[in-house]
């Protein structure tokens, strides 16, 4: 697992909050920027070593689970009304923006680095993919959501 101090978010909260005060944007591309924002979180962390929990009791899951990133954004989001819209399911994580969609985005970018930046989402999507079918992904994800949404209301 990468090294994450507690409550850190690498940005994700923060990226998150853009969105919420943003405005005038299509909902296509707050709904890309989510995703984006979702695929690299969940790549973040080291789910291969996560997923092996023979030989620990339930508490010391928990605790591994508590340190990753994506319980940061998770706990994050759910002290926030106005987040609640934010919270993605791992799967739709997986979805590439269009290259058109690229572009409007990125205007002053040539068609080449265009094409460069979709085959970054496309490498990270494929990573988030090989987690989500080698890793058990989808469970460890809902038991975070679980921990997470604990910790908010408390």
């Amino acid at each position: 697992m990468k090294s994450s101090e507690p409550n850190q978010t690498n940005g994700f909260y923060e990226a998150c909050l853009v969105l919420v005060r943003s405005q005038g944007l299509q909902a296509g591309r707050i709904q890309n920027a989510l995703a984006t924002i979702w695929r690299r979180a969940l790549i973040y962390d080291d789910w291969e070593r996560l997923r092996v929990t023979s030989g620990l009791a339930d508490s010391e899951v928990a605790e591994n689970l508590r340190q990753t990133v994506v319980f940061d954004l998770m706990q994050s989001l759910t002290s926030r009304e106005d987040c609640a819209e934010l919270w993605l399911p791992a799967a739709e994580a997986a979805v590439v923006p269009p290259v058109e969609e690229i572009s409007a985005r990125f205007p002053q970018y040539s068609g080449a680095q265009v094409n460069d930046l979709r085959r970054d989402y496309e490498r990270e999507q494929r990573l988030l993919v090989q987690h989500l079918e080698s890793s058990n992904l989808e469970e460890i994800y809902e038991e975070i959501k679980s921990l997470a949404v604990a910790a908010g209301a408390m």
